[in-house]
């Protein structure tokens, strides 16, 4: 499971009652794209993915500098 997705917010995709065992590895990323690629309230309605990008953008930038 890729960090920073909580069993709560995998509920979304995996009912209450149904195991996560039943489920590849494949198919939990997968989950954890789509709830990545979801905007945030916490983050000004942008997605992690695109901050995330953001952020690798800057280290590039300082890197090249």
């Amino acid at each position: 499971m890729k960090k920073g997705i909580s069993i709560k917010t995998l509920r979304r995709f995996i009912p209450k009652g149904r195991s996560m065992v039943n489920y590849s590895q494949e198919d939990i990323d997968y989950f954890a794209d789509i709830i990545n690629g979801l905007p945030r309230r916490i983050l000004g309605y942008k997605t992690p993915d695109a901050l995330f990008d953001h952020e690798l953008d800057l280290i590039y930038l300082t890197e090249a500098a």
